[in-house]
């Protein structure tokens, strides 16, 4: 979260992309949040776990964030080409 504060200075909204089926999801998220909070910045937290073309990018679409944080998990490894290019759209 730091390092992408830094990146994008002053973001209105970062949003955050993690995979629910992941075993850490809760702690991940519940440690986002609180960095937030701690930050005093707004995230909005996007889960996705299937095609990268899913429900999650429409919604981070909608949400228009001027930052995308994407959690560490294989199966957003597995797609990082793709999820460069969904999010430059």
């Amino acid at each position: 979260m730091e390092l992408l504060r830094e990146l994008v200075p002053n973001p209105a909204l970062i949003a955050v992309l993690l995979n629910p089926n992941q075993t850490r999801f809760k702690t991940v998220s519940e440690e986002i949040a609180e960095a937030a909070r701690a930050a005093g910045q707004r995230i909005e937290l996007v889960e996705g776990a299937t095609s990268a073309k899913s429900i999650a990018f429409k919604r981070i679409e909608l949400l228009r964030p001027q930052a995308l944080l994407v959690g560490a998990d294989p199966f957003f490894n597995s797609r990082c080409e793709q999820l460069v290019t969904l999010a430059k759209e």
